[in-house]
Order: structure tokens, then C-alpha cells, then sequence
């Protein structure tokens, strides 16, 4: 896995399965999402690299690429407003609902409903 130099807080790459996204960063702490925004969660294991650990998620299904970029608070509000929500993967759902994929809508993710 190649990755461009980068600062140590930088993240490295975006992963998830349905339901969840994760980050990982340079230094070696693993976040996750929630509609607040990313905390702190994890770090990768000691003796591991960044990508090591990376490629260990991505043999237990975690996925990159499929996930779309993560929603704001306001853009959450609204779709929670209008009824229609994307899921994590892009498709249009219901708010609780999910995707012909398997992806759940960011507000489940999000826990807002």
C-alpha cells in the first residue's frame, strides 16, 4: 500500500463496514465517526504499522472506496427533516432504512435514529 508523505496527524486512510467509519492516522490513533464529528477510538497495536493494521481490516470485510464522504451535522438535520437519507455507500434511502447493498443510512450510523 503506497501512501504519500504526509503529516503525523494526517490521516492515512478511510475504512468501513455498514455502519460504522474509521480512520486511521500517521501517528497510529484510530478514530470514528459519530455526527459530532471524528474521536478518538483506538490506536493501532503496538508492533504494527499503520498499513499493517489497515490490511488486517480489510481481510475482515472492512472496505474503502465504497464509502462516501462523511455528511455535516446540517446536512443530516435536513435529511432527517425531508425524510430521505443517503446510506454510506451514496444510495438514496430512508431515513432508518437501508441500502439494496447492505449500507445503512449515515443517520443510523450517526445514532439519530
Amino acid at each position: 500500500m503506497t501512501m504519500k508523505t504526509m503529516r503525523k496527524e494526517e490521516v492515512a486512510m478511510r475504512l468501513a463496514k455498514p455502519g460504522i467509519v474509521i480512520r486511521h492516522r500517521q501517528d497510529g490513533v484510530v478514530e470514528r465517526w459519530t455526527y459530532v464529528g471524528w474521536i478518538p477510538w483506538k490506536r493501532v497495536k503496538a508492533g504494527l504499522t499503520v498499513e499493517e493494521a489497515m490490511g488486517r481490516l480489510i481481510q475482515k470485510g472492512w472496505q474503502t472506496g465504497r464509502v462516501t464522504r462523511v455528511p455535516s451535522e446540517a446536512t443530516l438535520r435536513r435529511w432527517e427533516e425531508e425524510g430521505v437519507a443517503e446510506a454510506q455507500d451514496g444510495c438514496r434511502v430512508e431515513i432508518d432504512g437501508y441500502c439494496p447493498h447492505g449500507w445503512p443510512s449515515w443517520l443510523i450510523v450517526a445514532g439519530l435514529v
